[in-house]
């Protein structure tokens, strides 16, 4: 599958979308995104995150950095990316910092790439969406990060440098961003309707 570069200057002379600039910690996309989702290059943009899962938290994904084979795609159990556009004329693009396909990176052909062939997949690998507005998701999502923790406590991937995301309804809402049913926050799709969305 073609590879794109990991960096691009989409956006205004200003504040080009450049990867570097948000922060970034391995294995912890639902907060990458979270802080993504608030920076300030970002200001004035329209801003979702989106959490791609399905109800077997078994998810395909080609073109992930932590694929052990890049021949092959990665499963998880989720993962999270940004969604935004500068003004409603312009083309939606993918942040997503995990990826090998490049940052950013029209919505279209991140779908198209990171989910290639999946019309012939098991309806276990399928992916499902939770869109969710930039602004609820930054008031809602917390995490006590407790799914990252091991037998005996200890983590299975070195946490983000940032304190764990907290709010006042509580410490631990992540598992209901990753549960696709609709009684939860933003919206739930399927492939065809997340592509439809970013026409």
């Amino acid at each position: 599958m073609p590879k794109n570069p990991k960096s691009g200057t989409v956006g205004t002379p200003n504040a080009p979308l450049q990867a570097h600039l948000f922060p970034y910690q391995p294995y912890y996309c639902e907060e990458n995104i979270w802080q993504l989702c608030g920076h300030e290059v970002l200001e004035g943009w329209e801003r979702y995150a989106v959490f791609v899962s399905n109800p077997t938290r078994t998810v395909a994904l080609w073109g992930q950095r932590a694929a052990l084979e890049p021949e092959y795609p990665i499963v998880w159990d989720y993962h999270v990316i940004g969604l935004v556009r500068e003004e409603v004329v312009s083309p939606w693009l993918v942040l997503d910092l995990d990826t090998e396909f490049g940052f950013p990176l029209d919505a279209t052909l991140y779908l198209q790439q990171t989910f290639f062939g999946s019309e012939q997949w098991p309806e276990l690998y399928l992916p499902m969406f939770r869109v969710i507005p930039a602004q609820e998701y930054r008031a809602v999502f917390s995490s006590d990060r407790s799914h990252m923790l091991d037998e005996v406590g200890q983590y299975k991937k070195t946490p983000p440098p940032w304190p764990s995301i907290q709010t006042t309804e509580g410490n631990n809402s992540l598992p209901s961003f990753i549960t696709m049913t609709e009684d939860s926050v933003g919206r739930v799709m399927n492939l065809v309707e997340i592509q439809k969305f970013v026409l």
